[in-house]
């Protein structure tokens, strides 16, 4: 009787029941994957749901805090949210070639990236910008050597003969 209440339960909240029981012997990754869907699909309409409500209580904290100018970013701003389906590192290395080859630009892909901040985006972008410069100032060489802090970042291009 218990397990039948366990079982109804989770079929009500769209819990895997792998959650409720633990009992796990000999199941796919993609039948784990497949009892996770329905979840998966509810976690992401919330999502959708309290991201203007989650911006709404973040400004009003800034205004609370006397941050007008936070404040108003924030009511400009969106809420971002993580995926809410584990994937794998390869399943998300897999999906951004993918999205690669049909001309998504890099930094839309760097920003489907699990766990990768703004500030790193920034930080590969100079990077990426580093390099073009290297390779147009003919000094391919210049990718593999460590950037002294006296270099003039403002050197121009040379002149064609």
């Amino acid at each position: 009787m218990i397990e039948v209440a366990v079982q109804h339960i989770a079929a009500q909240t769209r819990t895997p029941p792998t959650y409720l029981i633990g009992q796990m012997v000999n199941v796919s990754a993609d039948a784990l994957a497949a009892s996770e869907a329905g979840l998966v699909a509810k976690v992401t309409e919330k999502q959708r749901h309290f991201g203007a409500a989650l911006r709404e209580i973040m400004r009003l904290e800034a205004l609370a805090a006397g941050e007008s100018g936070r404040a108003e970013s924030l009511a400009l701003g969106s809420v971002i949210w993580r995926d809410p389906q584990f994937r794998s590192d390869s399943q998300y290395s897999d999906a951004l070639v993918k999205l690669k080859a049909i001309g998504v630009p890099d930094e839309a892909l760097w920003e489907r990236i699990p766990g990768v901040t703004p500030d790193e985006i920034a930080r590969w972008k100079s990077m990426r910008d580093d390099q073009a410069s290297a390779i147009l100032g003919g000094d391919p060489a210049g990718l593999f050597a460590p950037k002294s802090d006296d270099q003039d970042e403002t050197d121009e291009l040379p002149e064609a003969a």
